[in-house]
């Protein structure tokens, strides 16, 4: 049944990762989601483009994306753990929430910034994380992904 469950969501992706790359899916207030991120990023004072890089990267602009196997949640692929580090409540259905999830990304990609990481020339954090950054542990593919698309979204 796992497997059948597992199946749907990776399918729901697909469907809707194709649907959302352009940005016309409308969020909360008739918004569609690219014109929010960047709102979003811009009100807490993260690059634009890079954020939109990330969640492309992550997600392909789908609000509704989960992966089971971290598990991550949303436009941003967010673990749970992110949202007691902020302060609020560890329920994975906060991070469905498309705006939600922008803002807690601006708050990991800050906190990121805060401990002297650059982006993108060092986006790959914002995969691996902290510990296994630690480690030695390198996304380099992730970290070209990112910085192609932040290329993009910056002209």
């Amino acid at each position: 049944m796992m497997g059948v469950v597992v199946a749907a969501v990776v399918l729901l992706f697909l469907i809707g990762g194709a649907s959302l790359a352009s940005g016309a899916v409308t969020g909360a207030g008739g918004v569609d989601v690219q014109t929010m991120i960047k709102q979003t990023a811009a009100a807490n004072s993260v690059d634009p483009a890079l954020m939109l890089a990330i969640c492309q990267r992550e997600s392909n602009f789908n609000a509704g994306a989960i992966n089971p196997t971290d598990p991550s949640y949303g436009l941003f692929q967010i673990q749970v753990f992110w949202l007691s580090s902020f302060g609020y409540n560890a329920d994975w259905n906060l991070l469905m929430d498309a705006q939600f999830n922008a803002q807690i990304a601006c708050q990991i990609i800050s906190y990121f910034i805060g401990k002297g990481f650059s982006f993108p020339s060092q986006a790959d954090i914002y995969n691996v994380g902290e510990t296994q950054w630690r480690r030695g542990v390198r996304n380099i593919a992730y970290r070209d992904a990112v910085t192609v698309a932040w290329r993009s979204y910056s002209v």
